[in-house]
């Protein structure tokens, strides 16, 4: 096979479509050009959980809707209670992240009771815990000194 002129690779490269891999140009010891795809934006995924929308809101599982569900009927029946989602609380016990911003913890759901007492609650499978998950949550507890309730639904 002939060599390819590097003007030539360069004009092949830019017509085709960027996905999300990254076309590198090599020229080996071979006489051909080859081409290594390295991924650029291949994202592990950690959950198998399905998003769903319920009334108009988005959940990122069924399991978190159903657990919305059984809490708004909770909140309805005590009145002046509000139930929040994914409150960001930021955890300044532990050391910020390189670009300086503070460390944060997410609940999926924060009941705030007329008395101004407030209960925080997660919908998470037992199995599907990480230990970042637990260091959070250690963190969010020492610092608000409020439990955080793992519920299942």
């Amino acid at each position: 096979m002939p060599r390819i002129k590097a003007a030539d690779l360069e004009s092949l490269l830019k017509k085709q479509k960027p996905a999300t891999l990254s076309e590198i140009p090599y020229s080996g010891p071979a006489t051909e050009v080859k081409r290594i795809l390295t991924p650029t934006t291949a994202r592990v995924k950690w959950s198998a959980a399905k998003p769903c929308v319920i009334n108009g809101r988005a959940f990122a599982s069924k399991m978190e809707a159903r657990v919305f569900e059984r809490l708004s009927m909770e909140c309805a029946a005590v009145p002046g209670t509000r139930l929040f989602l994914h409150v960001r609380f930021p955890l300044l016990s532990l050391q910020p992240a390189p670009n300086g911003a503070p460390m944060t913890f997410c609940p999926d759901f924060v009941i705030v009771y007329p008395d101004n007492q407030w209960r925080v609650v997660d919908a998470k499978h037992p199995s599907r815990v990480s230990r970042d998950w637990r260091r959070g949550k250690a963190a969010f507890e020492a610092e608000y000194r409020v439990a955080v309730e793992e519920v299942q639904a």
